[in-house]
């Protein structure tokens, strides 16, 4: 876990503290995984959150984008009480989503959609990392 903020995914609940959290720093340990045919210019919308260690909060706003070799084919959508991935696809997706709420130790809910295109090679695709970039004080 990070020492102050992280993202989680497998569902987490608005204002909740569940969630599988995802990797850091490159590890690749728990990434966000899109698995997409091609072939079909599939895309697939996952329900993440975000949220900072006990005791701490976020100072002004976080924004959350995408770095990396593909990172043209990940965007993000603020949470709008969506019920699933399906109502999400309605969403209006950027490549940088701003949070200006303040961000505790619960869950901010957001989504996050991947794409495929078909002059895409099958590839195990690890170049695209999440960055969250804010400023944390003591809550």
């Amino acid at each position: 876990m990070g020492t102050y903020i992280s993202l989680y995914n497998n569902n987490p609940t608005a204002a909740g503290v569940d969630g599988s959290i995802l990797s850091e720093d490159g590890t690749q340990t728990a990434p966000l995984i899109a698995t997409l045919n091609a072939t079909k210019a599939e895309s697939l919308i996952q329900k993440c959150a975000v949220r900072c260690a006990a005791g701490y909060k976020t100072a002004g706003n976080t924004t959350i984008s995408f770095n990396g070799a593909n990172a043209t084919k990940w965007s993000i959508a603020p949470d709008n009480n969506y019920a699933d991935a399906t109502a999400a696809a309605a969403a209006v997706y950027a490549n940088t989503l701003t949070i200006t709420d303040i961000i505790t130790a619960a869950n901010n809910i957001f989504w996050i959609k991947t794409t495929s295109s078909a002059d895409e090679q099958p590839q195990n695709d690890v170049s695209v990392s999440i960055q969250v970039n804010t400023v944390i004080a003591s809550a």
